[in-house]
């Protein structure tokens, strides 16, 4: 009896802990949605002396320049991921909208990795929490100054398929630039999502631009409406007229803005190319002809 009572004891105690481990494994591998209320995370590679004001400079040209590219965790369709290779490709730009990011457990989120060298701040807009943490989603990189950053969650009935919007606010001269940028679902969702994603940015005040990886191809009508819409412009066909690969799902559209440059990078960084564009004011006092 002195050495069965202890066994058992222990025996008890073990059973527990492994529910206990258990419960938390599971829980933890479970994929949930990121909370919307949270605040972003948020990176400043520059502050003011009591930190709490980034040093991004004002965008005072009359050009703004922007990438948006699905970096697919940066791994590249070479199996290797890299993310020097995206460092690469959106150097030289004003924002850089990402999709596919993630945020390793014991490690930075993949856009504060990307901005120390050539961005002031970096936005990642977590769409999923797993293993206790938001660790997948999309962001936002700036290395002008951004007054306000939101999350917007975007409903779906795809179970584990969680989607959301970065919509932020850039002052411009007397203007503020409204940048919506996306990651919409492929499946069930998309037309859904894409509705609604078009909806709101026709609703946004000139100058505004939607960047992302919409799933959805040029021939899509849906898409072909908003090119239709007043104001409303598509800097990859404004440059490459019918050269716009058929199959591309990647896309920037511009409100209230003139196309200058646009250009598809096809590279091995990631599974999709990187769009960018060079946009320029259209208020009365530009030049029409004006270059920079």
């Amino acid at each position: 009896m002195t050495t069965t009572a202890p066994r058992s004891r222990r025996l008890l105690i073990l059973s527990l802990l492994a529910v206990i481990v258990g419960g938390v494994i599971y829980e933890g591998a479970d994929r949930d949605p990121a909370d919307a209320s949270r605040p972003l995370v948020h990176h400043a590679n520059e502050s003011t002396t009591n930190g709490a004001t980034p040093l991004s400079r004002p965008l005072t040209s009359n050009f703004v320049t922007i990438a948006s590219f699905n970096i697919h965790s940066g791994k590249g369709t070479d199996g290797q991921t890299d993310l020097s290779r995206i460092q690469d490709l959106i150097g030289g730009c004003d924002l850089a909208a990402l999709y596919e990011v993630r945020a390793p457990l014991l490690a930075e989120n993949q856009a504060t990795q990307l901005s120390p060298k050539i961005y002031r701040e970096a936005w990642f807009a977590a769409t999923e929490r797993h293993w206790y943490h938001e660790h997948f989603g999309n962001a936002l990189l700036s290395r002008v100054a951004v007054t306000q950053v939101q999350r917007l969650p975007l409903p779906g009935t795809r179970g584990k398929a969680f989607r959301n919007a970065i919509l932020a606010y850039v002052p411009w001269k007397d203007q503020t630039l409204k940048l919506l940028a996306v990651h919409i679902d492929r499946e069930q969702d998309r037309q859904m999502q894409l509705q609604l994603i078009t909806q709101l940015f026709l609703a946004l005040e000139a100058p505004a631009i939607l960047v992302g990886d919409l799933n959805t191809p040029a021939n899509d009508p849906l898409l072909d409406d908003l090119r239709r819409q007043p104001q409303v412009t598509s800097p990859l066909h404004d440059v490459m007229n019918d050269g716009v690969p058929a199959g591309n799902i990647d896309w920037i559209f511009a409100k209230g803005l003139t196309t200058m440059t646009a250009d598809i990078f096809e590279t091995e960084a990631s599974d999709h190319p990187m769009i960018r564009a060079k946009l320029r004011r259209t208020t009365a006092d530009d030049e029409p002809t004006q270059t920079e």
